[in-house]
């Protein structure tokens, strides 16, 4: 990348040189060929005040250009970089009307993920806010969703008492937003589209919270791909006030070491085997 980098600006400075010569051997010849006065010193006064005035202003262009074209590079550079490691963009932390329909498919295409994996605390916000497209979803055929919330119970209230100290709610605490919103909203979904039970798998899990994220895994003839949305923010802010989104996506037959999304899905993997014993039961 570095050999790229400083290649494309040498060639931006030969460019910048070559049409200042240019422009330089320009008015020579206009002042050579085109002055009708034969005094020699004013002619010369002339030129010397246009090759002046032609160096100055490419001067100015050329330091615009630089600048101009250094961001520009530094911003493919941070791209690419970016895209090493799996991240496709960057965003706001609220999900847009593509990412909804990358994450629960894509009713106009008929494409559906075979997995949902959701990583929250408690999830009450999101699982609201997205019942019709998880009830759509899960009325597909070999769909499963996939969700780790923090482990409510009193073996775990040291660590819950710590989070909302940290990160005060405004309304139901961290408990009450599991038991009364989250888990009543999973049953409804259950009771609305008929489906078998244990197309929703819920664990929960202890002080393994770092920032949420959900993963859709879609499975082909050929590969798997997965497609990501990982929320950073604050530790004193929860993701729907303030939070910066890295929407990251890796295929199968690419490799994965060093990829945050297969990283991501790994942690996942783990973390809800680790707890297979608190499986909440509908």
């Amino acid at each position: 990348m570095k050999k790229r980098f400083h290649s494309s600006s040498s060639i931006s400075l030969v460019i910048m040189v070559v049409v200042m010569l240019l422009i330089i051997a320009g008015i020579i010849a206009f002042n050579v060929f085109f002055q009708t006065r034969n005094d020699w010193k004013t002619i010369g006064a002339d030129l010397i005040s246009s090759l002046m005035s032609a160096i100055t202003v490419s001067l100015i262009i050329g330091t615009f250009t630089k600048i101009i074209s250094d961001n520009i590079l530094k911003i493919e550079k941070n791209d690419r970089w970016l895209k090493s490691f799996g991240v496709d963009k960057i965003g706001g932390g609220k999900s847009t009307h593509k990412d909804t329909l990358e994450l629960f498919g894509n009713p106009y295409k008929q494409h559906y993920p075979k997995e949902i994996k959701l990583f929250f605390i408690t999830g009450n916000g999101f699982l609201a806010h997205f019942q019709k497209e998880i009830e759509h979803y899960l009325q597909q055929p070999n769909t499963t969703l996939k969700i780790l919330l923090v482990d409510y119970r009193e073996e775990n209230a040291t660590y819950l008492k710590r989070m909302e100290d940290i990160c005060p709610q405004k309304g139901n605490g961290y408990v009450d937003q599991i038991l009364k919103e989250s888990i009543p909203v999973l049953k409804k979904i259950l009771k609305n589209t008929q489906i078998d039970p244990s197309k929703i798998q819920l664990r929960f899990f202890k002080d393994e919270y770092r920032y949420n994220y959900r993963i859709a895994k879609y499975v082909d003839e050929e590969n798997v791909h997965l497609k990501c949305w990982w929320n950073i923010q604050p530790f004193n802010r929860d993701a729907v006030d303030l939070s910066i989104m890295l929407h990251g996506a890796y295929v199968s037959d690419l490799p994965s070491d060093g990829n945050v999304v297969t990283c991501l899905d790994d942690g996942f993997d783990y973390i809800f085997e680790k707890y297979k014993d608190t499986q909440y039961k509908f």
